[in-house]
């Protein structure tokens, strides 16, 4: 009777499990097919408060015609970083900045709904000099390689 027992136990636990999975495809399956809802639309944070939040080292300038300039304030007078700068790394902080801008540019877009053509890092020294302009688009300019 043991002998006869176990093989109708795997059968019917098999028949189970083909069930359990023929009903799981007919319930999954036409909804798959179906198109999502689309995603909740947030509402457009104002650059401004974006920057403010996500990325507080970069001060606002203007953002307009889809150019968005930004302030970043650097240790050292003018003087002294014309005269040490690239020695000093301020071109790798400079060339960094083209680096955040891209970030800086999906977030405008994700956060904001802005399409930004260019962003324009202006280092500032602590004289209030402009010291380099990192653009994405024209690249880096910078006091110390004039």
């Amino acid at each position: 009777m043991k002998k006869f027992l176990i093989p109708v136990l795997a059968i019917v636990l098999a028949v189970l499990v083909l069930i359990g999975t023929l009903v799981y495809l007919l319930l999954a399956l036409p909804k798959a097919g179906q198109p999502k809802e689309p995603a909740e639309q947030t509402e457009a944070k104002p650059v401004a408060d974006y920057l403010a939040e996500t990325w507080p080292d970069f001060a606002l300038v203007r953002c307009e015609d889809g150019v968005l300039t930004l302030q970043y304030q650097v240790k050292g007078s003018y003087e002294q970083i014309a005269k040490h700068g690239a020695a000093a790394g301020y071109g790798e902080l400079a060339e960094g900045h083209l680096d955040t801008a891209e970030l800086i540019r999906r977030g405008c877009l994700l956060q904001c709904g802005l399409d930004l053509t260019e962003i324009i890092v202006v280092g500032q020294s602590e004289d209030g000099q402009e010291v380099y302009r990192a653009s994405t688009v024209t690249g880096v300019t910078a006091c110390w390689e004039k």
